[in-house]
């Protein structure tokens, strides 16, 4: 089994990747792309629907060659960067986006979601090197639980930016809600870069 330092760190990254989960997937910026950035027009719906869609269809055909090209060269702790960043600065530019921006902020979110869902392979790969076989089934559980405490801390504190509702006249609060996602999610990862080390195969 790793250092606790390591296993810290790990834990770390379920922690922050959740902000993501719970703001940008879940909450917040599904009801202002479709209610704000969409003006509540049906069509809203439809293409939040898309994009859901088509970023979950393209991690699903990229994973697994992704997946063996980070096996094969040893630099998983690389793609995991490159793709966290992708989800950071993606999350970033939808704090620019505004009425009428429905198929830019689309294309960014797609960005995003890939770059989420993307990190997750190779992040949920570690788990076999950082923990024992016995004590696997137990890591990944706090994992889950650092995760959902994730999830309240980021709730708790984007509360007075959201507590105005997700409508035009508090989109401005609703942007800077989405930096300080992106923020979160960036700062409380980045243990995990500084402290793991790849092992070449």
């Amino acid at each position: 089994m790793s250092s606790k330092r390591t296993i810290v760190s790990w834990l770390m990254f379920d922690f922050a990747n959740t902000s993501f989960s719970v703001m940008m997937v879940t909450f917040a910026f599904p009801l202002y792309f479709k209610n704000i950035i969409c003006g509540a027009e049906a069509w809203g719906d439809a293409m939040w629907g898309v994009s859901v869609s088509v970023s979950m269809f393209i991690v699903a055909i990229i994973s697994p060659f992704l997946g063996a090209a980070a096996d094969m060269s040893g630099r998983r702790k690389r793609f995991l960067l490159i793709f966290t960043l992708m989800a950071v600065l993606a999350t970033v530019l939808l704090g620019f986006t505004g009425p009428g921006m429905a198929v830019f902020a689309a294309l960014l979110f797609i960005v995003a979601n890939v770059g989420f869902e993307g990190g997750l392979v190779f992040y949920d790969a570690y788990l076999p090197e950082i923990a024992s076989e016995r004590s696997i089934g137990r890591l990944s559980g706090y994992g889950f639980a650092m995760g959902y405490f994730g999830a309240l801390t980021i709730l708790l504190l984007l509360f007075p930016l959201l507590k105005g509702g997700i409508v035009l006249e508090n989109s401005q609060n609703i942007r800077k809600s989405f930096f300080v996602v992106a923020l979160f999610f960036a700062l409380f990862s980045a243990p995990l870069f500084l402290a793991l080390r790849d092992r070449k195969k």
